[in-house]
């Protein structure tokens, strides 16, 4: 039987839209990454970054493939953070990212239309609350050298610090309203990507990460990552 689960575990919208276009997926193969730039490093966790991100884990979240619960996590700080704080900085130095962490549970979630149809169902995935913290810390890193080195652009709302696609809103609608005042027209043009995330090439994902200097075993760890 073909249930909801399954289709979201198995569908790979990258490899059906690659099959019906003339590009051809290959494995990614880190080229010399270039010399003229600074380099991304992540950097090691000090002793009061795991408690204090295990502190702030919403236990009222659901629990991921790994059966351990935030709440667990929180109770047990004092005796794991010490250990969990070795594990980070080894996976990340090394450029690895655990098979285990990368199970998540999946669950459907009905957006709307016919009850049958799986692509009218959203897929919640719930990843273990270790590698939420792992993905914080490696994510940290990343945006503070994208600022550092003037990667991110002022556009940029989504996924970006002291931002979000509210201040885009009021930043539209501020632009409509002073066009009205001088009478002048706006013209807006709205996309919706369906599964947008679904759909990123990964071969091209690290190549733009390796052309603005995360290379070696950080780039690795990426590659490890999705």
């Amino acid at each position: 039987m073909f249930t909801k689960e399954r289709h979201f575990q198995s569908s790979d919208l990258a490899s059906s839209l690659l099959a019906n276009s003339n590009e051809v997926e290959s494995e990614f193969v880190p080229d010399a990454a270039p010399s003229n730039i600074e380099s991304f490093k992540f950097t090691l966790r000090n002793v009061n970054e795991v408690p204090k991100a295990i502190k702030d884990l919403n236990q009222t979240k659901a629990t991921g493939s790994d059966g351990i619960s935030a709440k667990v996590l929180k109770m047990a700080e004092p005796s794991v953070s010490q250990s969990l704080t070795h594990l980070f900085d080894e996976w990340l130095q090394a450029g690895q990212f655990p098979s285990a962490w990368k199970k998540a549970r999946v669950t459907p979630l009905f957006k709307g239309g016919t009850a049958t149809d799986c692509d009218n169902y959203r897929p919640i995935s719930v990843l273990p609350s270790i590698s939420k913290i792992l993905e914080s810390f490696a994510n940290s890193d990343l945006q503070n050298f994208a600022y550092k080195s003037g990667l991110i652009e002022q556009h940029q709302f989504a996924f970006s610090k002291f931002s979000s696609t509210t201040v885009a809103l009021l930043k539209v609608v501020d632009s409509w309203n002073m066009a009205i005042d001088k009478g002048l027209k706006s013209v807006s043009v709205f996309l919706d990507l369906r599964k947008a995330f679904d759909v990123v090439r990964h071969d091209v994902l690290l190549t733009k990460l390796q052309s603005h200097g995360v290379k070696e075993s950080e780039l690795r760890w990426f590659n490890s990552c999705l």
